[in-house]
């Protein structure tokens, strides 16, 4: 199943806390999907979890700083 799909279900009912697991349980799968990272990012947002959206904007922009060596 695809994690962002799966996601998307359950931020449209406000249930941002499975949404974030379940793209967490797919970043740790597969840590380099920018994709995985902009919904997490998204649904922090929406949930309104500043700390955890600030982490994770961190955690991407590194991502993004090694990937453009």
């Amino acid at each position: 199943s695809d994690a962002i799909a799966e996601a998307d279900f359950h931020s449209a009912y406000g249930l941002y806390d499975q949404a974030a697991e379940i793209l967490n349980r797919a970043l740790r799968a597969e840590p380099d999907r920018r994709d995985l990272r902009l919904k997490l990012l998204e649904v922090y947002f929406s949930w309104e979890n500043k700390a955890a959206f600030l982490d994770e904007a961190r955690a991407f922009r590194a991502q993004l700083g090694s990937s453009s060596d």
